[in-house]
């Protein structure tokens, strides 16, 4: 009889990816999984350079993203320290660590080349399952443009893609992740398939093609957007929006509530 597999650990650039993982697992009865983890540190916004294990690193970027949220950058950073913990004991073990990513997610990607840079010259397994653009589920095309939109239960659809990294191909992530953290650009984004640096203005477009006339509420707007462009969160198109009202672009007509981001109104100049 061949040996048994032991369990494995997951991993995730996102929470919600990473919750409704769990979810599926518990609901299946699964047990290949020992753990799923969530290392949801948006590596493709802000400085990255001599990023390692102190995830404590990332607060900055985290604060400028989700600094109108009260806490939430604090207990990102808390559960990243628990995370970058676990992900470390196991690849110190040589557990087997299973990475998901959509090739549209520059976040995602960013996260595998991370890993492959973190893990170099520990005896941990990578393996990678790449979240088809696109799939045929039942009588209809479902299209992905992250983790974050799979359902718990249609995580097993993509298995059959997983793939067992080479130390070859570890090398190249880890080696296009130096590139981008020599670069380090303010934003990195999917083109043609390769996660490049990016300026931080490059999705400002899609900003102001999706400008209501009138007045607006910057959720309104970043509900518009992320409609038009995928690989991008709304936490950085709130930043830009902020950036184009500071720039002229727009004019702010009101604040945001209390306790409500994205409420503040707005209107083009």
């Amino acid at each position: 009889m061949g040996r048994e597999e032991a369990p494995m650990i997951e991993l995730f650039a996102s929470d919600s990816a990473a919750a409704a993982r769990r979810q599926g697992l518990l609901r299946a009865g699964e047990e290949s999984v020992e753990e799923v983890l969530s290392l949801a540190l948006d590596l493709d916004v802000g400085e990255i350079a001599g990023l390692g294990r102190d995830t404590n690193a990332r607060l900055p970027v985290m604060e400028s993203l989700y600094g109108h949220f009260p806490g939430v950058p604090e207990i990102i950073a808390r559960l990243s320290r628990e995370a970058m913990e676990k992900l470390l004991s196991a690849a110190e073990a040589g557990k087997a660590i299973r990475c998901w990513v959509c090739e549209a997610d520059p976040s995602e990607m960013c996260t595998l080349y991370f890993l492959c840079h973190l893990l170099e010259g520990t005896p941990a397994e990578i393996r990678v399952v790449r979240v088809a653009k696109e799939i045929v589920k039942g009588r209809k095309v479902v299209r992905y443009r992250s983790t974050g939109e799979i359902a718990g239960e249609d995580f097993t659809l993509f298995l059959g893609e997983e793939e067992a990294l080479t130390p070859l191909k570890r090398a190249l992530y880890a080696a296009m992740w130096e590139e981008l953290a020599d670069e380090n650009a303010p934003l990195r984004a999917c083109i043609n398939g390769r996660v490049v640096s990016v300026p931080a203005d490059f999705y400002d477009f899609a900003i102001r093609a999706c400008l209501p006339e009138g007045e607006f509420t910057a959720g309104q707007l970043i509900e518009a957007v992320l409609r038009r462009i995928s690989g991008v969160g709304d936490a950085w198109i709130y930043r830009r929006i902020l950036a184009l009202a500071e720039a002229g672009e727009l004019e702010r007509v009101s604040a945001p509530r209390d306790g409500a981001p994205y409420t503040d109104v707005y209107r083009a100049v």
